[in-house]
């Protein structure tokens, strides 16, 4: 469980609409004792819980996008491939944007390639 104790709260990121309609509030959160936060799957929203660097969500190595269009309005929908102990995942749209967001905040620095169109 997330509690004042074990974390500090960096920063709140602006709402992420999704299509669904629903908004999601991302949380950046620096743990004071990283092995006492034990996250619990659920298996309705991930499949799996696993840890990556996040200054990778501001590199364009093992990233590819495409652009996309949704309600008339142009995205660009970002797809990061990772591998670690021989297994291989792919962390891609509301994720792979929220973590470019965090990574940005975190580091205080842009990705080396396009987040968004402008506009």
């Amino acid at each position: 469980m997330l509690t004042r104790e074990t974390r500090h709260i960096q920063c709140k990121c602006l709402r992420v609409k999704r299509e669904s309609l629903l908004r999601e509030v991302p949380v950046v959160c620096i743990f004071k004792d990283r092995d006492a936060f034990k996250p619990v799957l659920n298996p309705d929203e991930v499949e799996e819980i696993f840890d990556v660097p996040l200054e990778m969500f501001l590199k364009g190595e093992n990233r590819r996008a495409d652009d996309q269009e949704w309600q008339g309005m142009k995205y660009i929908l970002h797809f990061f491939n990772y591998t670690k102990d021989d297994t291989k995942y792919l962390i891609w749209g509301l994720t792979a944007g929220i973590l470019i967001r965090a990574a940005s905040v975190v580091h205080q620095r842009s990705p080396s390639f396009q987040e968004q169109h402008p506009g």
